[in-house]
């Protein structure tokens, strides 16, 4: 081994100087041990050797990963709160009201609005969907159709409507009298946005067995019915109903 590392560089032709045999068998786990030493650069990496931390033990692998796992738990638990705080632009609201379909984007048109809502009682959110479906269908020039006003009338008495839902769309395109438009989304992000079929859509928001739901649903169509408009209809919400103005 010292005569191979004061050769270096072994010229073609040359004859081998130093060879070596690597035997591995079966034993239990033990420490590293230096059963024979002959050669100076033998010593020289064993000594070397010495100085380095030693391998890790079978269970220390395993630790590791174990650990790694739970700082990235950790990490991301700990970062949850700011992104939900992002995505809700604020504090995460009520349970129920984060399990509503449009509460999301609600929240980042008007989070204060969303919250009033959520906290109104049964009675005011059903008031607010209804109030908000006869906003929609008033400016999308729905209100006076034959069987648009008994639908809204019928909301307002607490009776079941007098034309299925799910027809509306057919009657809507079937009526000389309706004039069909497009708004600009909310958002800016779409100029085609059919303006009546988005009005039919808070009729059937409305008509929501949960109260929360039909006042949040009823508003976000009503708001995109509005388009780019939306801060009018939020205004006059506030207007309409106390509970929001101080939201």
């Amino acid at each position: 081994m010292d005569q191979a590392r004061q050769k270096d560089t072994l010229r073609a032709g040359e004859p081998l100087v130093d060879r070596y045999l690597l035997q591995l068998w079966p034993a239990p786990p033990a420490p590293d041990a230096v059963i024979r030493e002959t050669s100076r650069c033998a010593a020289y990496w064993h000594a070397h050797a010495r100085t380095l931390q030693p391998p890790p033990t079978r269970e220390q692998p395993a630790e590791a990963k174990r650990q790694e796992r739970a700082t990235r738990g950790r990490a991301r638990f700990e970062a949850a709160p700011a992104a939900q705080s992002h995505l809700w632009g604020g504090p995460l609201p009520d349970e129920r009201v984060r399990g509503e379909r449009v509460a999301r984007r609600l929240a980042k048109l008007d989070r204060k609005l969303l919250d009033g809502i959520g906290a109104l009682d049964p009675a005011t959110q059903r008031a607010v969907a209804i109030w908000a479906a006869r906003r929609a269908c008033a400016v999308a020039g729905l209100t006076d159709l034959d069987w648009v006003k008994p639908a809204l009338a019928a909301f307002e008495g607490g009776e079941s409507l007098p034309f299925d839902l799910g027809a509306a769309s057919a009657l809507l395109r079937a009526d000389p009298h309706v004039r069909l438009t497009t708004v600009t989304s909310p958002d800016g992000g779409s100029q085609n946005v059919p303006q009546q079929d988005m009005a039919l859509n808070t009729l059937r928001s409305a008509a929501a067995e949960d109260p929360l739901s039909a006042a949040l649903e009823s508003l976000w169509y009503a708001i995109v019915t509005f388009g780019i408009d939306y801060r009018r209809l939020l205004s006059e919400a506030r207007a309409v109903f106390p509970e929001l103005a101080e939201t």
